[in-house]
């Protein structure tokens, strides 16, 4: 019989996680904020989004996906916990294993196999988890149409909005390598595989 660490004990399930369809940015700022309550939270935990110039990226297994296999997001958020052996993908709205080493969850997501136009190219911009939760501020305006209604039911918890920094969403949203420097890196689909995946573990993302 295997013995259960007290690390493994506080690790997430996904029904442990808050969850709002359509809102994935808040989904892993509030997963930011269960692991570092838990002291799970290291400088090897990051936040991962995924956009390109078009915003328009192709992802597979995701929960969205009802009359075709994909979806095309025009961005998508996820958070990645890397420990000695691998990285693990933490993905709310995917239908795989919960969480997903990252091998797996590059191909199944991904699906590098299928060959994509240019403006369906994904890059990744990858943020240090704690500078995340310092530093991310948004109003949900971008949830609204011109009459102020939401296109989908906000999350039932306050907007995590910080009044001195505004609503930065875009900027990270960003695949500009200028924006958010000194807290992130913007990552090509072959880089990032390389760097992420391939490897499976990965300490600097500033690098």
């Amino acid at each position: 019989m295997n013995a259960v660490s007290n690390t493994d004990r506080l690790m997430p399930t996904l029904n442990d996680c808050y969850y709002t369809a359509c809102y994935c940015e808040e989904n892993v700022w509030k997963l930011c904020e269960r692991f570092k309550s838990s002291g799970l939270l290291t400088d090897n935990c990051y936040v991962v989004f995924i956009s390109n110039t078009a915003r328009s990226v192709p992802l597979w297994c995701q929960r969205s996906a009802v009359t075709t296999p994909y979806v095309v997001w025009d961005y998508h958020v996820i958070f990645l916990q890397e420990n000695d052996t691998t990285i693990l993908v933490y993905d709310l709205d995917s239908t795989i294993k919960f969480p997903c080493d990252i091998r797996r969850y590059w191909r199944k997501t991904m699906r590098m196999d299928i060959p994509l136009k240019g403006q369906y190219k994904r890059c990744f911009r990858v943020v240090n988890a704690f500078e995340f939760l310092k530093r991310f501020s948004s109003d949900r305006r971008h949830m609204r149409n011109d009459q102020g209604a939401f296109y989908a039911s906000p999350p039932h918890w306050s907007p995590i909005f910080d009044e001195s920094r505004g609503h930065n969403l875009d900027d990270f949203i960003s695949m500009d390598r200028q924006v958010l420097a000194d807290i992130s890196s913007v990552y090509d689909e072959d880089t990032f595989q390389r760097k992420f995946v391939t490897i499976g573990t990965y300490n600097n993302p500033q690098q």
